[in-house]
């Protein structure tokens, strides 16, 4: 008799152990329903035309607990483009392990060289803790060489008063072609004997040709501009880009820089991005 009711207490403990837990007002077996709300993939548009539409997707998931239910939902996405949209911007019911593919689609803002970050942020509707954020990055640049005459009023108006201060040289454009191409313009009302300059290239691909090319300009004359340039040679891959700077020396002393982006087929330099918000070095 007592080796029978060891026996029960044993298998008692066991079934304790093991048993899911109940659900006392509902009467029924319940395991874990915690949703996980999770966001796959990134929008990368380079070499994007001025006002042009621009379209990609990225992959909502719900990695929370087996048996769990994901209701998400898009709240925030970058201030810059127009007419967002976003197919489907919410979702209801989604299971563990599942899946949707949110298509994008916005149109890029009118004015060129641009470098544009941002990120759009979906939330789990019932646990705001609960979000996620898709990286957004746009690049609207110049897809070719600008005239100093054609910018708008406000680059406009930032050269003048540069001209007006007290600086000895700028460099005024950074354009492309074959070759990459500089203009240096004198800010002084006094020649300046021997001033150097440099152009260099560095990341992007495979670079055979230009990665460095230095020169000298005898005499910069007062109010003078100066066309610079270095033959390149490298081979590209799908949007890469190649980091340029351009820079100037006086008595020894390096007196102004400029960096931009660009893309090299061969010889040929395009799509050039100046003054990009990034570190080039």
């Amino acid at each position: 008799m007592k080796k029978q009711i060891s026996v029960a207490v044993i298998l008692l403990f066991i079934g304790l152990a093991f048993a899911p837990s109940i659900n006392a007002n509902m009467g029924k077996i319940v395991l874990g329903s915690k949703p996980d709300l999770v966001c796959n993939g990134s929008l990368n548009w380079a070499d994007v035309k001025p006002g042009s539409t621009c379209t990609g997707s990225f992959e909502v998931t719900n990695l929370g607990d087996l048996d769990s239910l994901l209701n998400w939902e898009i709240v925030e996405w970058p201030k810059w483009g127009s007419n967002w949209s976003f197919n489907p911007e919410s979702w209801n019911d989604l299971q563990y392990g599942d899946f949707i593919e949110v298509d994008v689609e916005v149109v890029a803002p009118i004015e060129p060289n641009q470098y544009l970050v941002g990120s759009i942020k979906l939330i789990n509707t019932e646990n705001l803790s609960d979000y996620c954020s898709v990286e957004v990055i746009m690049i609207v640049p110049f897809t070719e060489f600008i005239d100093i005459s054609d910018l708008d009023n406000h680059t406009k108006q930032e050269n003048k008063a540069n001209l007006n201060g007290n600086f000895l040289v700028e460099i005024r454009n950074i354009f492309g072609g074959f070759g990459v191409h500089a203009e240096i313009v004198s800010g002084t009302d006094e020649d300046l004997d021997e001033v150097g300059w440099k152009i260099s290239l560095s990341s992007g691909g495979l670079l055979f040709i230009g990665k460095k090319r230095t020169g000298m300009i005898d005499t910069l004359h007062a109010g003078e501009t100066v066309k610079i340039w270095s033959f390149v040679f490298g081979i590209f891959g799908y949007g890469v880009m190649y980091k340029i700077r351009v820079s100037v020396f006086y008595n020894g002393d390096e007196i102004e820089q400029r960096d931009a982006l660009g893309k090299l087929f061969g010889p040929y330099v395009s799509n050039i991005f100046l003054d990009p918000p990034i570190n080039v070095k």
